[in-house]
């Protein structure tokens, strides 16, 4: 079993990695100590190891060992008529990469369920991975229309709208996600990319450090301080921020393993630095790593080197 899923406060489901094929559905799932503990329900096809399962203690009322129940009279809820199996189809979809075809998903959610915020905002998320900034923006405001006290879907929009360029809107929708919670690291993170594109270099550095004291693991808090550094030309600084972004990545390569092209840059930032502050040598071995992640942003630096 890989982790156990809430559809809502009532309901939970497994996603397990043991294979699920078609036909499988209502079949038993074990643990490792042979005991039932859930009903295979249904899986994902488009994605590897996406296979659900109800928990046994949805049905357990219903078994009696004075008495055998054949599986079609059960009492097993159909989930492709729900909108959460919609989302939990989105959501792993996502989960796996696959954004485009996760789009579809979240619609479908909506269908059945027209005032669906958690799909709204995963919906947002995933637009947010395609570069689509309108269409994340607008799922977005959907989300936080239908709960509006809610810190994670105006921490995004915030991003949404600093990727697009609308820095004056991300602060606000920034600063109203950690108005709602103080403690959410990735709106301090997202305030202070707001900041450092508006040239406010000062609140940058602040909500970076702010970011940073939240969460100290989470890489772009700093990839922006090394960059609000640099922009501040306190290059020594901003060296040691980028060295912390890029052993964070080296740390979590599962959670960044869609972030190749955020460890690219951080590697070329520092390639960058160090030829600024006379360190060649380092520069050169920047360069051999980004040949690796990066061939194009390796070229411009191994241009830079030897200018």
């Amino acid at each position: 079993m890989s982790g156990i899923r809430e559809i809502d406060p009532k309901r939970k489901i497994l996603h397990i990695t043991a294979p699920v094929s078609k036909g499988s559905s209502g079949g038993p799932v074990f643990n490792k100590n042979g005991e039932v503990v859930g009903i295979a329900t249904f899986l994902i096809e488009e994605a590897q190891n996406l296979n659900f399962a109800m928990p046994v203690n949805l049905i357990k009322d219903k078994i009696s060992v004075k008495k055998v129940t054949a599986l079609n009279d059960t009492e097993i809820e159909d989930y492709k008529k729900t909108a959460e199996y919609w989302f939990y189809v989105g959501f792993y979809l996502g989960d796996a990469g696959l954004y485009k075809e996760a789009v579809g998903t979240f619609k479908q959610a909506f269908k059945i369920k027209p005032d669906y915020a958690e799909a709204y905002f995963y919906l947002g998320v995933i637009y947010i991975f395609l570069d689509m900034y309108k269409e994340a923006i607008e799922a977005l405001k959907q989300a936080i229309r239908i709960k509006p006290d809610t810190d994670e879907p105006n921490s995004y929009l915030g991003a949404a709208y600093w990727k697009s360029g609308m820095y004056k809107e991300a602060i606000e929708a920034s600063k109203q996600a950690i108005r709602i919670n103080p403690y959410n690291a990735g709106a301090h993170i997202n305030l202070g990319d707001a900041y450092l594109s508006s040239g406010r270099l000062s609140e940058a550095l602040e909500a970076c450090k702010q970011a940073i004291r939240l969460d100290p693991y989470n890489a772009r808090s700093y990839m922006t301080l090394g960059m609000t550094y640099w922009s501040l030309l306190m290059h020594e600084k901003a060296i040691g921020a980028f060295k912390e972004a890029i052993k964070l990545f080296e740390i979590n390569p599962a959670e960044y393993k869609y972030k190749r092209q955020e460890r690219a840059f951080a590697h070329w930032a520092l390639g960058r630095l160090y030829l600024f502050t006379g360190k060649r040598g380092l520069a050169l071995e920047q360069y051999r790593i980004l040949k690796e992640l990066d061939p194009e942003q390796a070229e411009m630096l191994f241009n830079l080197i030897y200018k």
